[in-house]
């Protein structure tokens, strides 16, 4: 499938970390306005990790699901995490093996694994802190939904205050980029009107 537009927001994404350590990134938006699917562009050549968060289910189920993940990517079955502490440790071992390596971590609808709760939040400042930052080629990723939470409860929390490097609010398609989806097979204000009824959301 071929991919349009979304330019500044990849060379964004692509950009090294100065600081010379791992890089956590927040991303942001409505549903279907591509969110996952520019994050999968931008790091299409290198290896992606990605955990999805389940809405509406058991924290149970949740750490179920993360294991199954984790399993996929890591090449190992581990153990059926009690909690996310323990979760975030088996995420760290496994990824101390890949030490050195270009490493993307997608943690996708990242408000339906932290309940809506800063628990998580908080949580994951420690495993930051001690684990995930010293990859100095890891990139990990939270990405959501839901921006009331994603900008209030992780980017301007007090547990990862200093800690984001990037976060983007990905909005709907600009026109120019609308246009160049239907590469010439509509008039321009087809195309206008299209946009309209459709708010330029990708899906």
């Amino acid at each position: 499938m071929d991919f349009f537009g979304r330019t500044r927001e990849i060379e964004v994404l692509r950009e090294p970390n100065w600081r010379g350590q791992a890089k956590l990134i927040v991303v942001y938006g409505r549903r279907r306005v591509g969110k996952t699917t520019l994050i999968e562009q931008a790091f299409r050549d290198q290896v992606l990790w990605k955990f999805d968060g389940l809405e509406g289910v058991t924290r149970k189920r949740q750490l179920a699901h993360f294991r199954d993940q984790l399993a996929l990517w890591s090449g190992k079955t581990p153990e059926t995490p009690r909690d996310w502490s323990q979760a975030l440790k088996l995420l760290a071992r496994a990824i101390e093996e890949h030490r050195g390596e270009n490493l993307v971590v997608l943690f996708d609808e990242f408000q339906w694994m932290a309940d809506l709760r800063s628990g998580l939040v908080s949580l994951f400042k420690s495993y930051w802190d001690n684990f995930f930052s010293k990859h100095r080629k890891l990139r990990l990723v939270l990405c959501g939904s839901i921006s009331s939470f994603m900008v209030k409860k992780v980017i301007r929390s007090r547990a990862l205050y200093g800690r984001v490097s990037t976060d983007i609010d990905l909005k709907p398609l600009r026109l120019a980029e609308a246009l160049a989806f239907f590469q010439g097979k509509r008039d321009r204000q087809e195309v206008i009107d299209i946009a309209m009824c459709l708010g330029c959301i990708p899906q």
